[in-house]
């Protein structure tokens, strides 16, 4: 098999952290975005996802999408409806099970184990998955390279896709050399 990076997106990242702590040979790097060692869920979203789903979808679109002054653009409106539209057409359950899952990770005292180059990038009004927890990783995972994109939040990758992009690209030009 050929090396590959991985690129694990909130509990995507949850995923990327545990099959880089397994420290596989075909591993050759890791972008962890918006996620954390740690994934706690605010109590008042696991309990909208018990009782009142639809409520709970909108909690999750307002959480993460970096707030706006004045009206959302075009642009902006269609990425938090599709968003929405697709948590929609996920069935309760499903949902309340991974933000369950997430609130269960915990790999903070395992995460400095973690061998290959890492970016850990996180929008800067993330509130999901605040900064503090890709500081937390930048930290612990030696060498690892911390980028915070202004003007973005949960969905840095949606919000400012260029940006990202070219993170990303510089990233796997480094691993290049």
């Amino acid at each position: 098999m050929e090396a590959v990076v991985l690129d694990g997106h909130s509990m995507g990242g949850a995923v990327a952290l545990t099959m880089a702590l397994g420290k596989p040979t075909w591993l050759r790097g890791l972008v962890l975005t918006g996620t954390g060692a740690r994934l706690r869920v605010l109590p008042r979203l696991l309990e909208l996802l018990r009782t009142d789903y639809e409520g709970a979808v909108d909690l999750i679109v307002e959480l993460s999408f970096a707030p706006v002054s004045g009206p959302l653009t075009y642009a902006q409106q269609v990425r938090r409806n599709g968003v929405r539209r697709q948590l929609l057409r996920t069935p309760q359950e499903v949902t309340l099970a991974d933000c369950e899952a997430c609130d269960r990770f915990a790999v903070m005292t395992q995460v400095a184990r973690v061998e290959v180059p890492t970016m850990c990038i996180v929008g800067a009004e993330d509130r999901m998955t605040p900064p503090k927890y890709s500081e937390y990783l930048h930290q612990e995972i030696q060498g690892s390279r911390l980028e915070i994109v202004a003007g973005a939040a949960h969905m840095l990758p949606m919000e400012k896709p260029q940006e990202y992009n070219q993170k990303l690209r510089e990233f796997l030009a480094m691993l290049e050399q």
